[in-house]
């Protein structure tokens, strides 16, 4: 199925919240997230800058979901019906078959993992879909949509918890489902699905669930506190390779990574509140950060020891697993034949 056959005279472009792209944190920062997704190519990565072309843009939402700091935000609107006995989000794409244009989305595809948490978080766990072609979609040539979905029930189901139902009907099963009776919803969940939308009960709008202004909500924030399992994103510092040099902390938007001092001074790995950005890996002049995804945490903290350089007589850091550091990092790096003068704040 060839996209360009749509008509894109009314299209919604995405809308990006600048101030929450990484690459306005690092500007060298090594995301290319929504322009990997892009099967248009409408987001391009300079040297510079990342812009939009909206004259290539057809709407498919691709983007959306792999933002690792939702900072692209694109309405989609959705139908609710009742399904053995559980209220049901019904959704189905541009090339599905279905005539009836309630519900359409451009792409099955640009419904996140934190949509899906989030609805699950609230007792929304029934998704009933209706697809097209994927597999000759050049749309499909991406994350799905199904994969975020398996990868999520892996963990709930490891851990006795309700897991998310996606059904894929029938053009013809979905129409007859469509035009049942709508569901009343309580007043709970009426609730629920305006802080989804914003406005309109029907109506998701990926940050619409929380205050742009404010940092997003991480997956794994959405999964229960005490849940002692697999994240969908969480970070790894190597201590052998770690200069503690505390970059990752500073550049972390989520506070994943947070510098503790006091008497144990450590790296504190708050990992439900990471959303894989990659930042922190991105400053590490010495490769120790990783990410990794949908992996239990090996440990949350990362403890540092006191240290003093015999050259310049600062104090520095180093994790306890380096031992005994006699020089800190600046001296460590300089020729031992140069005159060095640091200049202490």
């Amino acid at each position: 199925m060839d996209t360009a056959a749509l008509d894109l005279s009314a299209v919604v472009f995405p809308e990006l919240n600048a101030e929450r792209c990484v690459h306005a944190s690092l500007p060298h920062a090594s995301c290319r997230a929504c322009v990997d997704a892009c099967p248009r190519y409408a987001w391009i990565l300079g040297e510079s800058a990342l812009r939009f072309n909206e004259y290539a843009c057809d709407e498919c939402g691709l983007c959306v979901p792999v933002c690792p700091q939702q900072a692209i935000r694109l309405p989609m609107v959705f139908e609710q019906r009742e399904v053995a006995g559980e209220a049901a989000m019904m959704a189905h794409c541009h090339f599905s078959g279905v005539e009836d244009k309630a519900g359409q989305i451009p792409c099955l595809h640009a419904i996140g993992l934190t949509e899906v948490l989030h609805a699950w978080s609230h007792g929304q766990r029934v998704w009933i879909i209706r697809r097209g072609d994927c597999g000759n979609c050049n749309r499909a040539k991406c994350v799905r949509l199904d994969s975020r979905v398996a990868a999520l029930n892996s963990v709930l189901l490891a851990h006795g918890l309700p897991k998310v139902i996606l059904r894929d009907l029938s053009a013809a099963a979905w129409s007859r489902l469509l035009s049942g009776p709508k569901v009343k919803a309580s007043e709970s969940r009426r609730r629920f699905l305006s802080v989804l939308g914003g406005c309109p009960v029907k109506t998701l709008a990926r940050n619409g669930h929380d205050n742009a202004g404010k940092k997003p909500l991480a997956p794994g924030e959405y999964l229960p506190e005490k849940l002692d399992a697999s994240l969908p994103w969480h970070v790894q510092i190597d201590p052998a390779r770690c200069i503690a040099c505390h970059a990752c902390a500073r550049v972390c938007p989520q506070n994943a990574i947070e510098q503790v001092e006091g008497d144990i001074p450590a790296y504190q790995l708050h990992h439900r509140l990471c959303t894989g950005c990659g930042l922190c890996r991105g400053v590490c002049s010495h490769d120790a950060v990783s990410l990794r995804i949908w992996e239990k945490p090996r440990t949350n903290q990362l403890v540092l020891r006191n240290h003093h350089c015999n050259w310049c007589g600062v104090s520095f850091q180093a994790p306890v697993g380096r031992g005994n550091i006699s020089t800190c990092l600046i001296c460590a790096s300089a020729s031992p034949k140069r005159n060095l003068r640091q200049v202490v704040s």
